[in-house]
């Protein structure tokens, strides 16, 4: 494919390791005049991470694009497909669930059948007693016959404001007989919201019992049955026990005809009923029963709220195919240990739940020891299920249990399903897939144009096909709105806009990702929560977490972390956040933990954020009284800067709610109080009022120049500090990904290459510089044991420093050598050509550039380097503030360290090493990078820990620096 005026051919490529996931890079292609010749383009990426002919499709996307862009200048660019008419078949295609004819019977009629087949078994049992079958069935349709002689029938709605139990399901099933959908009513609901419900659905009569009738608004006493009344039960006698027919109903069943109304939250703060049509929910039930079919007599738990639409699943899926339905006890559905007690004398087999729910189930049996052995399946739905912690273990130790991961909105009810595999083992980290569309269903991933997205580019979820509600009661704008016509679909199609956010995989799997409406922006960062929340949940001390964006003070949005503890665990603040420091970027560690003994659950059992209690932003440390004029000024700034009415003197900045942007402001806070004029990374590594009083009144030093020799990446700390050797380039902030990492109390600095501000002369050999830097580092330990490390060309400085400071009687405690290897047989010992060393150098780290241009005018592509390194996210891109001078001085560092490091011959060193090895190797290149070949050199042990990784992704790669931060860390 090619687009007018653009030729592709492919060539050869020395890149060497790719440094970044993926790298996309144009330049321009000059004639042997000078002119611009057209556009050289390439694209670079990770063969951990990308296939090869995933890349190759995203270059035939982009020449699509640029061909229908060249080809219509004015079109928009975000109309353009970037699917062929093929790929977009497929597509479409793949979101289609399996085509099954659907059945004749009604819902009625399946359940009559259910009887017919069970003469003997049991329908509901209660704590009150059991109610098989033929009793159940005659039951409902004495009710029936009543409510269809008090003029109900199919389109009405009947109202059902029950406790759970035998009476309720009694009810349900009466009103289904009739015809009519129900609309179940939570008695714990808050009386204004059943107010609401009844008004805005005006069901046709309310089903009741004689203690809530009297809760019920006085407008419905003329349309209110209180089923348990006498009068209502000699009524109910006197009709047929027979099942109802067509004849007497007021017209005959239909699939159209609704099933029930639900009621689930609105955005604009007024809830919406949604309509479910009995076709779309005798759809659902023949494919659940296809999944999950169970002998008559499986026990299921009746355990979820009937207001939440699970239920309808729970209590139908039971009683059209001759399982038994088991009432849940109320004093147990919020007591996780008591619940877990009685799934297992109970005998129960399926759970239905959020999986809030069943994690903390999982947790209290395992804690209890109950083994649960009548337990097959648990069914999660409601909320993105992580299958982590407890909910794994539980698992793991029972192989006989699945774990079923259900999707879908009330608007469709389940519309994916995912059963996860029985071997826990296989559970991908983070949140589980959604799966794959149920039958006679469909999903489309669009994009904001209604474009279907390739496979693996996040989409809107829209749904269509058997499973879709009528829409919203007596809301025809909110319809409208959400359920829109299906551009793929046969004419007068429609599919429902969820607002969620998946993925297709490979395989076909759904992956969920989240609300097109709960991605938040925090400090100018697009933030998933529920990212953040699956992080919190790897931690051993957390159980669950949820997060949530409060604005607790008008215009501070800020990130609160809720976490329930692990059994026997104490997840203090501190030990949480250093948890989430360690897995994520700083803008999304929150800026408060909050520990609860449970998260709070709606009726339906899903987080209620509204009950999420406001943070206090204090620690978990003693704060300690101000002791100086000085350290009082700056606790009343704290306290200033960061909205809390109280700080102590040793409280720590960011355990009481800082973040980076308040940590410029109270800088300039003490700038105009104080006098004092601190760098922004003075907060960092002094973040207490006593700390950084010691600062301001010289008892303590900063180091804010990033090209100063000494650089304190974490300058507080009891224990003996570790340094770190810079690599060829000279910086050590490469290092500062391992610093979360490592034990809290271990001050941490990088030794810098002279020269990297432009001034002083270069180290003429390794011994000069081994000289020079013993000294900057005797400024801060003056006596050993020492602690060093270094990567690269740092490793050989380290080795020449440990052998130094031995043969000055100093003791060197630990010497890690990161991936850094002695010369060999076959090492370069030439003086190096300075623009073959900077070309490649530039080409390792990604950057495109002419040759020619290079060795033509050097400053100028180390200039456009330089914009390379602002533009992007590379590991070197903090140091935005490099000036030209700054940049030559870089590569005047780097060429000398190569002129070093090919005369270096190392000497011996007696003590032991810690080697961090990058295995994968270049190709051709494993002799000389050989760890072997520190053997002679080490006359004690070399401990070696592996890592899976290429030599420059070792330091930039986050996953890396978390294994090697944890390493080192043990050892220290």
């Amino acid at each position: 494919m090619g687009a007018p005026g653009l030729t592709v051919e492919r060539v050869a490529s020395d890149t060497g390791t790719a440094k970044f996931d993926l790298l996309l890079s144009f330049a321009e292609r000059h004639a042997p005049d000078g002119s611009v010749d057209g556009l050289s383009a390439g694209l670079e990426f990770s063969t951990d991470l990308f296939e090869r002919d995933t890349a190759e499709r995203i270059v035939a996307r982009l020449l699509r694009l640029l061909t229908a862009m060249t080809a219509n200048p004015q079109a928009r660019l975000g109309e353009v497909p970037l699917l062929d008419e093929g790929e977009r078949a497929a597509v479409l295609s793949g979101g289609r669930g399996a085509a099954r004819p659907a059945r004749d019977a009604s819902l009625s009629e399946r359940f009559e059948t259910a009887v017919a087949r069970n003469p003997h078994g049991v329908a509901v049992e209660t704590a009150a007693g059991a109610v098989g079958y033929p009793e159940l069935n005659t039951r409902a349709n004495r009710l029936a016959r009543l409510l269809i002689d008090r003029g109900v029938g199919p389109e009405d709605l009947v109202a059902v404001a029950m406790p759970r139990s035998a009476e309720l399901v009694t009810a349900l099933m009466a009103v289904l007989k009739a015809g009519a959908g129900y609309l179940p009513v939570d008695p714990e609901y808050p009386a204004a919201r059943i107010a609401f419900m009844l008004e805005d659905a005006r069901p046709a009569l309310v089903l009741t019992t004689r203690e809530l009738a009297a809760a019920l608004p006085e407008a419905l006493a003329g349309r209110t049955i209180a089923t348990d009344d006498p009068k209502a039960g000699e009524a109910l006698a006197g009709y047929s026990a027979t099942d109802v027919t067509d004849d007497e109903r007021a017209r005959p069943l239909h699939p159209a005809h609704p099933a029930y109304t639900i009621y689930t939250s609105g955005s604009t703060g007024r809830p919406k009923g949604v309509v479910m049509p009995a076709g779309a929910l005798a759809n659902l039930l023949d494919w659940h029963q296809a999944q999950l079919p169970g002998e008559p007599g499986t026990r299921v738990a009746q355990f979820t709220a009937v207001s939440f639409d699970v239920s309808v699943q729970e209590i139908l899926s039971a009683l059209l195919h001759g399982k038994t339905l088991v009432v849940c006890p109320e004093d147990v559905r919020r007591d996780p240990a008591g619940l877990a007690r009685w799934l297992h004398d109970a005998g129960i087999k399926e759970l239905y739940a959020p999986n809030l729910v069943i994690d903390a189930v999982c947790e209290a049996a395992t804690a209890q020891g109950l083994e649960l052995p009548d337990l097959t399946d648990l069914v999660q739905a409601g909320e993105a299920l992580t299958p982590h912690g407890a909910i794994r273990t539980f698992c793991a130790d029972r192989p006989g249990v699945r774990l079923h991961n259900h999707y879908g909105p009330a608007e469709t009810h389940v519309v994916t399903a995912c059963p996860l595999p029985a071997d826990t083992d296989a559970w991908t980290p983070g949140p589980a897939a959604i799966g794959r569309p149920v039958d006679n269903t469909a999903v489309r991933l669009l994009d904001p144009w209604l474009n279907p997205v390739p496979p693996g580019v996040p989409g809107e979820l829209y749904i269509t096909g058997a499973g879709l509600a009528r829409g919203y009661i007596a809301r025809p704008d909110r319809t409208a709105e959400r359920f829109v016509a299906d551009p793929y679909g046969p004419p007068g199609a429609r599919m429902y806009r969820t607002g969620d956010l998946a993925r297709l995989t490979r395989d076909g799997q759904l992956t969920y990702l989240g609300r097109t409406d709960t991605q938040v922006k925090i400090r100018g960062f697009r933030i998933e929560p529920g990212e953040i929340g699956a992080v919190l949940t790897t931690a051993p001390e957390v159980a669950r977490a949820a997060v949530v964006v409060r604005e607790d003070r008008p215009g501070d949005r800020r990130l609160v972390a809720y976490v329930v503890a692990a059994h026997g665990a104490e997840p203090g603040p501190r030990r949480v956040r250093e948890h989430a420091a360690r897995h994520l970027p700083d803008h999304m560690v929150p800026a408060a933990f909050v520990t609860l003994d449970a998260l709070p659950l709606t009726p339906n059992g899903k987080l209620d954020r509204a009950a999420l209690p406001a943070p206090e932003y204090r620690g978990d440390t003693a704060s300690g009284r101000p002791r100086t004029p000085e350290e009082r000024a700056l606790c009343a700034l704290f306290s200033e800067v960061l909205g809390v009415a109280e700080v102590g003197a040793d409280d720590e900045f960011f355990d009481l709610g800082g973040h980076s942007f308040l940590a410029a402001r109270l800088v300039g806070r003490i700038r105009d109080e104080m006098g004092g004029d601190l760098p922004v990374r003075a907060v960092f590594d002094a973040p207490s009022p006593a700390a950084l009083a010691r600062l301001l009144t010289g008892e303590a030093a900063v180091e804010g120049d990033s090209t100063g020799t000494l650089l304190p990446l974490r300058a507080r700390g009891s224990a003996a500090p570790l340094f770190f050797l810079h690599p060829g380039g000279g910086f050590s902030w490469c290092y500062s990904g391992l610093v979360r990492h490592l034990g809290a109390d271990v001050p941490v600095y990088g030794v810098q290459a002279r020269g990297l501000d432009g001034t002083g002369p270069l180290p003429a050999s390794m011994d000069e510089m081994v000289e020079d830097y013993l000294a900057r580092i005797r400024s801060v330990q003056p006596h050993g044991p020492y602690r060093l490390a270094g990567w690269s060309f740092g490793g050989l400085t380290a080795q020449a420093l440990a052998v130094r400071m031995r043969k000055e009687g100093e003791e060197v405690g630990m010497l890690a050598v990161l991936d850094s290897y002695p010369p060999g047989e076959h090492s370069d010992h030439s003086e190096p050509v300075e623009h073959e060393v900077v070309a490649n150098n530039l080409r390792a780290m990604g950057f495109t550039f002419d040759m020619a241009e290079l060795i033509a005018d050097q400053e100028r592509v180390l200039l456009r380097f330089r914009e390379f390194l602002q533009g992007g996210n590379h590991p070197m891109a903090h140091l935005d503030h490099l000036e030209a001078q700054d940049v030559l001085a870089l590569k005047d560092v780097y060429v000398n360290n190569v002129r070093i490091m090919r005369s270096y011959v190392p000497q011996f060193f007696d003590g032991d090493m810690l080697f961090i090895s990058a295995e994968r190797k270049p190709v051709g290149r494993e002799t000389l990078l050989d760890v072997n070949l520190w053997q002679p050199l080490t006359g004690g042990s070399i401990e070696i820990c592996p890592i899976d990784s290429n030599h420059g992704d070792l330091m930039t790669d986050a996953r890396h620096a978390a294994r090697i931060g944890r390493f080192l860390a043990d050892r220290l």
